[in-house]
């Protein structure tokens, strides 16, 4: 059973992460330097697609044997690509947009190759590159806005001879979805965001979606992804992740317009949310979602102030073998801090635009000021009358208590491994009672 904390001695471990220092800072070389990040063989690329007025730079380094960080590699766009605007990399493959005319550029990061791309594709469609991912032999670009509305994706396949050849396209339901404003694929599955969508409730909350390859050259919608608490104009599918690690495969989405992050995990058949991440106690002027990373067992969330007199932060969840956050840690920068992150097996490097990237060692990270992580615990409609669901994170213990105001047990309940309970008292007085799971409690009002 995991140990639930106080919000004052959360807040005490708030105070003391940001004395985390990064291993390794990159000092920025224009004032956008970061807005995009990715990470590849030993390399990492960071993109701003405003440098050299518009036609965008991307600066690669090369990680050395003693762990430093050496430059390599300057990419630069032609006029008006604003190249690097969005970055994917697997292997010395690196895939860089360049929207402002239409393209995604394909770069080897080898040390042997020029910094002339590989090749690259084009579509006539506004904002084509906004987002790219990679994995392996595929390739996905996106224009969120096409010209239809509706959003658009294009799947690539390369070839032997390290050509890459148009798939499939993929459009979003309606117009003014965003559909494909974030990407990410592991395997052959590939994860959409769509922050602007309608979800089933009628609500412009955002959606995600989840294609996999079925055969040859067909992606097929396999889910739907929604947040359990997202609302209006949540913004959820703002941000997205997606990994595979110890047999489970795991999606992470952003829904900055709610500071929420939402964990889901891919059982026998079906993808299932497995936690919701919302910072505790909150953060005021701050978008935690808007950026997201996942590699391995944890997941890295950022969250850059939207108030340039505040602070940005970065949360690390260490994840257990349920998908579940049960541990976390926070680091603290300056206002953009968070804007961009890119995590693999051991390290992760956090963007703060125009001052610096900072490189942290996993391990460094998640063996101090380690928190367990707090469970949640909701209950709504309150007051209520004839019924009242009780919500949990997914970390909470499998058994819940209700007790009158001196104590007295009024039932217990077994989650059985529900996050939202629905529980219909049948004989209750009006009155206050307090749900109770570990030491978290919350109290409840019924009505006459």
């Amino acid at each position: 059973m995991l140990r639930s904390i106080g919000l004052a001695a959360l807040g005490l471990i708030i105070l003391k992460c940001p004395c985390i220092a990064a291993q390794h800072r990159i000092e920025a070389l224009t004032p956008a330097f970061g807005h995009s990040i990715a990470a590849g063989d030993s390399t990492l690329a960071i993109g701003d697609p405003s440098a050299g007025g518009g036609s965008g730079m991307i600066w690669t380094y090369r990680q050395n044997p003693q762990g430093g960080w050496a430059p390599a590699l300057t990419l630069q766009g032609t006029a008006n690509d604003s190249l690097g605007y969005s970055l994917a990399a697997d292997g010395h493959l690196l895939v860089a947009g360049a929207p402002g005319n239409r393209r995604a550029y394909f770069y080897d990061l080898r040390d042997n190759q020029l910094p002339q791309p590989l090749s690259f594709v084009t579509q006539d469609t506004d904002g084509y590159g906004r987002a790219v991912a990679v994995h392996g032999i595929f390739v996905a670009v996106s224009s969120p806005a096409d010209q239809f509305g509706r959003g658009r994706i294009d799947l690539y396949i390369q070839s032997p001879q390290n050509e890459w050849n148009w798939m499939q396209t993929l459009n979003g339901e309606s117009g003014g979805e965003a559909f494909g404003h974030a990407l990410a694929m592991d395997s052959e599955t590939l994860l959409v965001g769509a922050p602007q969508a309608y979800e089933p409730r009628g609500e412009r909350a955002g959606l995600a979606y989840i294609y996999e390859r079925t055969s040859g050259s067909d992606w097929r919608l396999q889910a739907e992804l929604r947040g359990g608490s997202a609302g209006y104009e949540h913004a959820f599918g703002s941000s997205v992740a997606l990994g595979t690690y110890d047999q489970y495969m795991r999606a992470v989405v952003g829904a900055p317009g709610a500071s929420l992050a939402y964990i889901y995990t891919l059982g026998m058949s079906d993808w299932e949310q497995t936690y919701s991440f919302t910072p505790v106690p909150p953060v005021p002027s701050t978008d935690a979602g808007t950026s997201i990373a996942l590699a391995e067992d944890h997941v890295v969330i950022g969250a850059p102030s939207s108030s340039s007199a505040q602070h940005g932060f970065v949360w690390v969840l260490r994840l257990d073998e349920l998908g579940a956050g049960s541990r976390r840690v926070n680091l603290q920068g300056g206002a953009t801090f968070g804007h961009a992150i890119v995590a693999w097996k051991d390290q992760y490097a956090i963007t703060e635009p125009g001052i610096a990237v900072h490189i942290f060692a996993k391990n460094n990270v998640l063996s101090r000021n380690e928190a367990p992580e707090p469970i949640k615990l909701e209950a709504y409609p309150n007051p209520f009358t004839e019924s009242i669901t009780i919500t949990l994170s997914s970390n909470a213990p499998d058994q819940l208590f209700i007790t009158d105001i001196y104590g007295r047990l009024i039932t217990s309940i077994a989650r059985k491994g529900q996050n939202h309970i629905r529980w219909y008292p049948s004989v209750l007085a009006a009155g206050m009672y307090i749900i109770s799971v570990g030491k978290t409690s919350k109290p409840i009002i019924r009505l006459p």
